[in-house]
């Protein structure tokens, strides 16, 4: 007969095993956002028009969050670090083992966030960013969840 506790051990270590295994998460926004507006409020006598000179709706940032992103508990990274032309962001997610943690990404010109919750377990993002030799964001690259 076998012993649960033994088994119960060995499943454990099991999991762990894979755990420590498992592939990242890679995370890459769209790099633009199709979305249209509608206008809703304008007062008597005003017209509502597009202005052709706006941009679109380009990707403006990657965040990290501590549950659901309408739940406004945006992250500050723990490290950030800059090298040549490149700016690396590190968040480490320490919370309990029941804490969700969510990304949102965010388009100049639009109110929308794309959101996505993070795999259960996900102890660390790391950000990657472009940058100009003005120390100015130039793209937004991947983020590397494990």
């Amino acid at each position: 007969m076998h012993n649960p506790s033994k088994l119960i051990g060995v499943a454990f270590a099991t999991l762990l095993t894979l755990a420590a295994h498992a592939e990242p998460t890679v995370i890459v926004c769209p790099p633009t956002l199709d979305a249209t507006e509608s206008p809703h409020g304008a007062a008597d006598g005003w017209q509502v028009e597009v202005d052709q000179g706006k941009r679109g709706k380009f990707l403006d940032s990657i965040s990290v969050f501590s549950g659901p992103p309408n739940e406004m508990a945006n992250l500050v990274p723990d490290r950030t670090s800059s090298k040549s032309l490149e700016r690396k962001s590190l968040w480490r997610l320490r919370g309990p083992a029941d804490t969700s943690y969510w990304v949102a990404c965010s388009y100049i010109n639009s109110t929308l966030l794309l959101t996505r919750a993070l795999p259960a377990g996900t102890r660390q993002c790391e950000l990657s960013e472009r940058l100009l030799r003005t120390g100015a964001r130039l793209s937004v690259g991947k983020l590397i969840c494990q």
